[in-house]
């Protein structure tokens, strides 16, 4: 018997290992990359790609739809990949995320970053194209400069913007013909493995949260438009925002500026689709240039315009520039409050607080003709390395008791402006970010008046109860009483006649008490008492 049972463990225990083993085995070779469109080419002409889909059928429909994202996944075990893409759209005739049946050659393991190659060497089948593919091992500079030839020479150079559309039909596998054909043109394609995703620089959203916070408004921030993600789940590298940035801005330079180059929607499309993947490292990198991006995107709507997918009506707006002011003049402040821990000196060229300055021709001309400033400076290069202890005797000695005394007192006064300038900076973002209202869906519900057919059920349960709560007292009491009788047991007799009012009186609180609670709730309640009514009177 012992030996049965020391088989059975070893075999349960040799399947229950062999699941982990498998498991981790096909996680370990199967993976999914991914390619987002950088929506603008190598020449800063911004972008955008599409599929045309043709079905030929009793009828001949065709849709178009936007190129969100390409896809492979691949199985080193199998050693092969599907290509596929995400549309904006569900194309007739074809699944979204669309994976081709072709066998892409793959014999790498979950690398960082794969190359898509694709080859034809004339050879046809059936009329339809034999192609070569196979997937690479690539690297992160060839993912960078594989962005650029996403598009490549698809667009002429003297384009405001581009449009490529990849032609597809449902005859001959059309749609493996027109997606490898256009791999060829570009000369293949590198994507990232998903798995890679990458954290997102934080430094500036949290100083900002951590603020707000403190201040008990911590919940406000999640409302302001940025990806507040930790991990990087758009484009899972930052490698994707080095590689357009520049190109972004060339091309976006030109129009920020300019209220009267906002209105052309193809422009600010194809800008849309780069900024909702890159906004969380613009704010980070530079608060003022993405400033600037949000104001060319949503300022000046229409109210038409307003409400397509991506923009946002007036209000909303206001209250997210103002936010954005804020957390601007909350960082100049602190700048402030920096270049006079750097340099003490630097108030004796400056009146005030709400005006401070460190840097610009009339900052420089105070520096380098103030008597007063060469004072202090030559002062201060003199006892800044010293101990804490000694560094204001050191000051008084070299400038003066009264000056340093004044020096420090004017600091002080300073230091204490520029807090309260930042404690109003985080106050004013606050209540800009808590007047940002979710968007009204304009859907008016009626309430559902509850009726007695809703609950008949209950009342049907409640009269078969009452029916039977004194049949079973009577029926329990008869049978405690012929017992005794049947025993000739005068204790018994005595215990009967006691509990007999017991459950008499049980069965008086089951009738009573629902129409006591009922009233109660009835007179002295705001609660709703029809469906107690519905329970024990039915309709």
């Amino acid at each position: 018997m012992k030996n049965k049972i020391t088989k059975f463990l070893t075999i349960l225990s040799i399947i229950f290992i062999s699941f982990f083993i498998n498991q981790n085995k096909a996680e370990a070779t199967e993976c999914e990359y991914i390619l987002i469109p950088p929506y603008i080419n190598e020449n800063s002409i911004a972008t955008k790609l599409q599929i045309q889909w043709t079905y030929y059928g009793n009828t001949t429909d065709t849709t178009i739809a936007k190129i969100d994202y390409f896809l492979l996944k691949c199985n080193s075990e199998k050693g092969k990949c599907d290509f596929g893409i995400q549309t904006d759209d569900t194309l007739s005739g074809l699944s979204n995320p669309y994976y081709s049946t072709k066998n892409i050659k793959y014999d790498n393991l979950c690398s960082d970053y794969v190359r898509l190659d694709v080859n034809w060497n004339g050879k046809t089948k059936n009329s339809v194209k034999v192609y070569d593919a196979q997937v690479f091992k690539s690297n992160a500079s060839l993912y960078k400069s594989g962005l650029d030839k996403v598009y490549k020479n698809k667009v002429p150079n003297n384009s405001l913007y581009g449009l490529i559309t990849i032609k597809a039909d449902s005859f001959v596998n059309g749609i493996h013909e027109g997606l490898m054909d256009y791999i060829i043109d570009v000369d293949g394609l590198v994507f990232v493995n998903k798995k890679k995703s990458s954290n997102y620089p934080k430094t500036r959203l949290n100083e900002f949260k951590s603020k707000l916070e403190e201040k008990g408004y911590g919940e406000d921030f999640s409302k302001f438009p940025i990806d507040q993600s930790t991990k990087n789940e758009k484009t899972y590298t930052k490698d994707y925002y080095d590689a357009t940035k520049t190109k972004w801005h060339n091309y976006m330079n030109k129009y920020i500026n300019n209220s009267d180059k906002r209105a052309d929607t193809t422009r600010k499309e194809y800008f849309q689709y780069w900024w909702d993947n890159v906004n969380r490292y613009v704010f980070e990198e530079d608060l003022e240039l993405f400033k600037k991006y949000f104001v060319y995107l949503y300022e000046g709507m229409t109210p038409e315009y307003a409400n397509q997918p991506g923009t946002m009506p007036e209000d909303r707006y206001n209250h997210y520039l103002e936010a954005i002011n804020a957390m601007i003049d909350y960082e100049d402040y602190s700048d402030d409050e920096d270049c006079l821990t750097s340099d003490p000196c630097s108030s004796l060229c400056n009146t005030s607080a709400s005006n401070y300055i460190c840097s610009g021709p009339s900052y420089t001309q105070c520096t380098s003709h103030s008597q007063q400033y060469q004072s202090c400076k030559n002062a201060y290069n003199s006892c800044k390395n010293v101990p804490a202890s000694n560094y204001d005797s050191c000051m008084s000695s070299h400038m003066g008791s009264d000056a340093y005394n004044s020096l420090k007192q004017n600091n002080s006064s300073i230091r204490d402006e520029l807090q309260q300038m930042k404690d109003d900076a985080i106050d004013r973002i606050a209540d800009e970010l808590h007047g940002v209202k979710a968007p009204d869906l304009d859907i008016d519900f009626e309430p559902y008046e509850v009726t007695c057919d809703d609950v008949a059920i209950f009342h049907t349960f409640y009269v078969i109860l009452e029916i039977m709560a004194p049949i079973l007292v009577i029926l329990f009491g008869t049978i405690d009483y012929a017992k005794a009788v049947m025993a000739s047991d005068v204790e018994k007799m005595q215990k009967a006649k006691k509990n007999f009012p017991k459950r008499l009186g049980l069965l008086l609180l089951f009738v009573f008490v629902p129409l006591l609670v009922s009233f109660l709730i009835g007179e002295f309640s705001s609660t709703n008492s029809s469906l107690m009514y519905c329970i024990i009177n039915g309709g």
